[in-house]
């Protein structure tokens, strides 16, 4: 609210508050049987309204056709094969904190494939 102003959707449930208001007054001044009549009567043209409403929006809501494959996509096979010990991640572009293509390094001294143990 800029300078007092209540925004749209302020004035949208002020108008929406004082139409209840209305219609309340209106039915309970009218008295219990009438107030059924005009009720039913009410719940009609609200439902013929929700009906309307439903079939315009309806073309909007159709599912947009799909995008066509991008130029060098082609269809991605993922497998393990195996045997796999615990959790199996299949992603795509992970980044470690390693070059998991080169084979590590052994520990120790390499000449007399003794490892050092601290």
């Amino acid at each position: 609210m800029a300078g007092g102003r209540p925004g749209r959707r302020g004035v949208v449930l002020m108008l929406f508050a004082a139409l209840m208001l209305a219609v309340g007054s209106f039915l309970v001044w009218q008295g219990l049987d009438r107030a059924d009549k005009w009720s039913s009567i009410l719940g009609a043209f609200l439902n013929l309204a929700a009906i309307a409403l439903a079939l315009v929006q309806a073309p909007k809501m159709r599912k947009a056709p799909p995008h066509p494959r991008p130029a060098g996509a082609s269809d991605v096979t993922n497998t393990i094969s195996g045997i796999v010990g615990g959790s199996a991640i299949q992603a795509r572009d992970i980044h470690l904190g390693f070059d998991s293509r080169k084979p590590a390094e052994p520990e120790g001294d390499a000449e007399s494939g003794k490892e050092e143990i601290p």
